[in-house]
């Protein structure tokens, strides 16, 4: 295929060797630039498709190389991207990691602009790796932090506290009935399921309240369980509204994050039409 030559986008748009050519470098350029480290063809096969939805094999096969080391090693390529064998790599193993064969960017003028911003995009991932920071990604995966848990949480201790279960042991049906009475739907195993994986009250308390809530067995007359609180109300409503304030916090962190490797992207490239399409379109 020679410069001259174009490739068919969704059928209807015609675009040059040239441009798809300028897309891949601009491309290679900010996935493999934004890598804290060289990375092997399989990591930038899996890194390309998740930053552009492209399969970087088909692009070389559409831009006439039979692979994409080839394509790498190509004069097209040769002035951006550098081979490099080291076992500091991504791909060459996290436990007794060996030397392999990959890639880098090459530092240069024209593209300095475009590894400064990857650099700060780097410089904020290195932030984000604090004690806090992975606290706070550990809580926001955490079920118990769920919000939908919470509120369920919420609800039984909202009714153990009416019952006065900070100062006294509260038999099932005395929970049950209370429940009723504040939020008008029985205390079964349906309604429980609304907040929680399963509706099984003592495997939820036993998951997701043991800090809250202590069950006995009344083996003295029915055999019923009894509820009392470990802590007061004014301590769970506390704990709840930080998990939230954290939740929310982390979750600006990590959008924060992708707007920053967005911002990135858009440096790298100019807006083009074929960047819209993955590669199933170019015929």
């Amino acid at each position: 295929m020679n410069g001259d030559e174009f490739l068919c986008v969704n059928n209807t748009t015609k675009i040059s060797r040239e441009e798809l050519m300028a897309y891949v470098r601009e491309e290679l350029i900010c996935t493999i630039g934004s890598a804290d480290s060289p990375v092997t063809i399989p990591v930038l096969i899996t890194t390309f498709r998740e930053d552009t939805c492209n399969d970087i094999g088909v692009l070389a096969e559409k831009l006439g190389y039979p692979s994409i080391p080839a394509m790498l090693g190509s004069d097209d390529f040769r002035d951006i991207i550098e081979p490099c064998y080291t076992d500091m790599a991504k791909g060459a193993g996290n436990v007794n990691p060996e030397k392999v064969f990959c890639y880098k960017i090459k530092s240069r003028p024209d593209i300095a602009h475009i590894l400064s911003s990857i650099e700060d995009a780097n410089r904020f991932r290195s932030a984000k790796e604090t004690e806090k920071f992975r606290r706070l990604q550990v809580l926001i995966r955490d079920p118990k932090s769920c919000p939908k848990i919470l509120m369920g949480k919420e609800n039984l201790l909202k009714c153990l506290h009416s019952l006065g279960a900070e100062e006294r042991e509260v038999e099932l049906q005395e929970l049950q009935n209370e429940y009723k009475h504040n939020y008008g739907v029985e205390m079964n195993k349906s309604e429980l399921k609304r907040f929680f994986p399963t509706g099984k009250l003592k495997t939820i308390i036993d998951t997701y309240l043991y800090n809250d809530i202590e069950i006995f067995t009344d083996n003295n007359r029915t055999g019923s369980l009894l509820f009392k609180m470990k802590r007061t109300m004014d301590e769970v409503n506390a704990e709840c509204e930080k998990i939230l304030k954290e939740r929310l916090e982390a979750i600006k962190m990590e959008e924060e994050a992708e707007k920053l490797k967005l911002k990135n992207k858009s440096k790298t490239k100019k807006p083009k039409i074929y960047s819209q399409y993955n590669q199933e379109n170019y015929e």
